[in-house]
């Protein structure tokens, strides 16, 4: 489970409504349901087997060349290191023993080319040719997605309607997630399950997602990202084009305006109060993108976790163990303190409304942590975060990735039934041991 924006945003405009007057409901009811309204915001669609893709008509082959062509010309073949530190990337146009000349792409399709002189670089590297092949599935996924821009970046297809700049982002955070990934996982990834072939729909509007995840995921047409086996998509929405977010900035936009006409106000009680609106815009601005961050990486990891075969492919984990991988892996660093996550799983603890270990451990429903109920549901995301996180600690870790193997290596006719006691058995402890080490453990959070 990840911060949602209803939360940071109703916070923000709280702030407001104390010097502004009325605002927003500030009834810790409205603050419970706003956030249990908002919990299913991240979870995995699971199909075991995804089916085989039919043979490409005529007109896909077509714009499989299409594509294809254009992922080539637009791929960067050299890497330039200048002596001031800048890095450049893109394909040599010439070269002499005074100077080079470098295409450099910028938004879809546009390049320039721009001469620099040999003085001025401190090396040259030729990069990595990769598979630029363009699959069926790719073909498919540009054709559904028409209107969309097309781009790819191996292992990544991704269309959106956003700016290029938007697509670097993404990149930039999958493959930082991707390399992460690679080495806090390495003793448990299958050799043969390298991830190819895998697709990014990012969406910039929320109607778009919202009909996309309604068509292909219904139980899903209310979060924020979700990630798909049966056919290797990660949906995603820019939490900047959310109802969300537009919904707050309207109303800060509101509350801007009245104070703008108020004549009969002290200049500098205005001056003071427009100031603060334009902090909380900020703010909100700024929670936007880290949640649209923090939800690539979960969804991301949910999707490294069965593109790498860390997973099995039939489902057979339980529902703490998947969701708290993924929140392991969603701070910017995988592995990193998960702040968030760490407070509200001590406020359980104080409050005395933690789910009881067994009851998480043995947890398994198609419909996720969310059968719970909401509000069990919250605390569920967060206690699977503490428990990944200290079972990864290094006297745990060779069991908690064995347990992983069991899972991945697991026998779909004879599924666990008693997840508790196979994690007890793996870590060679019974339950009131582990339940025990494990409160000690967040006693200190």
């Amino acid at each position: 489970m990840i911060p949602r924006p209803i939360r940071f945003l109703a916070a923000g405009l709280l702030l407001l409504a104390g010097a502004c007057g009325p605002g927003a409901d500030t009834s810790p009811a409205h603050a419970r349901n706003d956030e249990a309204e908002d919990e299913a915001r991240i979870r995995v669609s699971f199909v075991a087997e995804p089916p085989a893709p039919a043979p490409l008509t005529p007109a896909e082959v077509a714009l499989q060349k299409k594509l294809e062509d254009g992922a080539v010309a637009d791929r960067p073949t050299h890497r330039v290191v200048f002596r001031t530190g800048r890095v450049a990337e893109g394909r040599l146009v010439t070269e002499t023993e005074s100077s080079i000349r470098l295409r450099e792409g910028f938004g879809y399709s546009g390049f320039t080319i721009t001469p620099y002189k040999r003085a001025d670089i401190a090396g040259i590297e030729a990069l990595p040719a990769a598979d630029y092949t363009v699959t069926p599935s790719d073909v498919r996924l540009a054709a559904e997605f028409s209107q969309f821009h097309f781009v790819k970046a191996p292992p990544y297809s991704i269309v959106t309607d956003e700016s290029f700049g938007d697509v670097q982002k993404i990149l930039t955070h999958l493959t930082t997630l991707r390399e992460q990934f690679e080495k806090t996982f390495a003793t448990i990834l299958s050799p043969r399950a390298r991830p190819r072939d895998i697709q990014v729909i990012f969406f910039g509007r929320e109607d778009g997602f919202r009909r996309y995840a309604q068509r292909t995921a219904p139980a899903l047409a209310g979060s924020a990202g979700f990630y798909a086996t049966r056919d290797n998509r990660l949906a995603l929405l820019n939490q900047l084009g959310s109802s969300h977010f537009r919904s707050a900035t309207d109303r800060l936009a509101s509350r801007q305006r009245e104070f703008s006409d108020a004549g009969d106000l002290d200049p500098h009680a205005v001056y003071e109060i427009k100031g603060r609106i334009v902090a909380a815009r900020a703010d909100i601005t700024s929670e936007a993108k880290a949640m649209t961050e923090r939800v690539i990486r979960h969804e991301g990891a949910h999707q490294l976790f069965y593109c790498f075969g860390v997973h099995s492919r039939f489902g057979l984990e339980p529902t703490w163990l998947v969701e708290g991988l993924a929140e392991y892996c969603e701070p910017a660093e995988i592995g990193r303190w998960h702040a968030a996550l760490a407070q509200r799983v001590a406020k359980a603890r104080d409050t005395k409304t933690l789910l009881p270990l067994e009851k998480l451990l043995n947890h398994q429903n198609a419909a996720g942590f969310f059968a719970l109920g909401a509000d069990q549901a919250e605390i569920a995301y967060a206690q699977s975060w503490s428990l990944v996180y200290f079972l990864m600690e290094d006297e745990h870790r060779p069991a908690f990735l064995d347990l992983i193997r069991t899972y991945r290596d697991g026998n779909p006719n004879h599924p666990v039934t008693d997840h508790a006691g196979l994690l007890c058995k793996t870590a060679r402890t019974d339950l009131a041991a582990l339940d025990a080490d494990w409160r000690r453990f967040i006693a200190r959070l």
